[in-house]
């Protein structure tokens, strides 16, 4: 996995992704946050990592969720409301 981030601003850019691995709609259980950016990271830069899927994940489509962070601010809790852009994409697993 490759993220991007193009912002040339001096300000602190990262993402969150949660993966909703028993499909219950709350991307807030143990293990579902899969992704978090270091904070302190400041401008354009590109971050990568690798996600496992656990084996007890159920299969089919599966919510994923990504919300930008600025300003350092953390993501923990995917359900709340942001003030940045936030997006759900389906995943098959």
């Amino acid at each position: 996995m490759k993220l991007g981030f193009a912002e040339q601003a001096p300000i602190q850019i990262g993402v969150a992704i949660f993966i909703d691995y028993n499909q219950n709609n709350s991307f807030t259980d143990a293990g579902e946050l899969v992704y978090s950016s270091p904070l302190g990271i400041n401008g354009a830069h590109t971050e990568s990592g690798s996600i496992v899927i656990p084996t007890a994940a159920l299969t089919g489509l599966t919510g994923l969720r990504v919300i930008n962070s600025e300003q350092g601010y953390p993501i923990t809790n995917p359900c709340l409301t942001y003030p940045w852009e936030k997006r759900r994409i389906m995943l098959s697993i």
